[in-house]
C-alpha cells in the first residue's frame, strides 16, 4: 500500500509518508521555500509516496519525485519546470538553427518520459551538442546536472 508523498513545487521530497507521519508535513519546503503539494494539481490524485506492501513497515522510501501523475498522466509542476528551463536555455543557443532547437527539445522530452524514442533522442542530442561552442556545452552540462533528471544524464552520459 502506498502512503501519500508531500513534495514541493520544485520537486524536493518533504515527506514520503505524509499520511502516516502527518506531524512531519510542512506547508513550505525547507530546502527552497516553495509551497508543497500532496496531490496532482490537474486531477487531484494523491501523489504516491512510500510503499509498504504488507503494512509491516518494511517500506521502500521515495527517493526521487515522480515525474508524471499516475491518475491523469500529466507532468507534475517540477517536471514541467525542468523541461521549461531546458527549453529556455536551448532557445538561447546561437550555434543551433531553429530546426535544431526543435529537434533538441523534442528529443529531450522523449528522454524525460523514458519513452521508446529516448535512445534515438539521445543520439540526436549528442549530434547537436557537437555543434556547440565549449562555453555553451559546459553551460548545457551544468544545466542538465542542476535540473537533475536522471534519465537525461544517463542517456547523454553526463556525470
Amino acid at each position: 500500500m502506498h502512503d501519500i508523498a508531500q513534495i514541493c513545487l520544485n520537486g524536493h521530497i518533504v515527506n514520503d509518508a505524509a499520511r502516516t507521519y502527518e506531524h512531519l508535513n510542512k506547508k513550505f519546503c525547507e530546502t527552497c521555500g516553495a509551497c508543497t503539494i500532496m496531490e496532482c494539481p490537474h486531477c487531484k490524485n494523491e501523489i504516491q509516496g512510500t510503499f509498504d506492501p504488507e503494512g509491516k513497515w518494511d517500506t521502500e522510501h521515495l527517493t526521487i519525485a515522480p515525474k508524471y501523475c499516475t491518475g491523469c498522466g500529466k507532468s507534475y509542476p517540477w517536471t514541467s519546470q525542468k523541461i521549461l528551463a531546458a527549453a529556455e536555455f536551448i532557445k538561447e543557443l546561437e550555434e543551433l538553427s531553429s530546426e535544431d532547437k526543435e529537434i533538441f527539445l523534442s528529443s529531450f522530452e522523449e528522454i524525460v518520459k523514458e519513452s521508446p524514442s529516448a535512445s534515438a533522442g539521445a543520439i540526436k542530442i549528442k549530434k547537436l551538442m557537437r555543434k556547440l561552442k565549449k562555453e555553451s556545452l559546459l553551460s548545457l552540462r551544468e544545466l542538465l546536472i542542476h535540473i537533475g533528471i536522471r534519465s537525461v544524464l544517463i542517456a547523454l552520459d553526463i556525470h
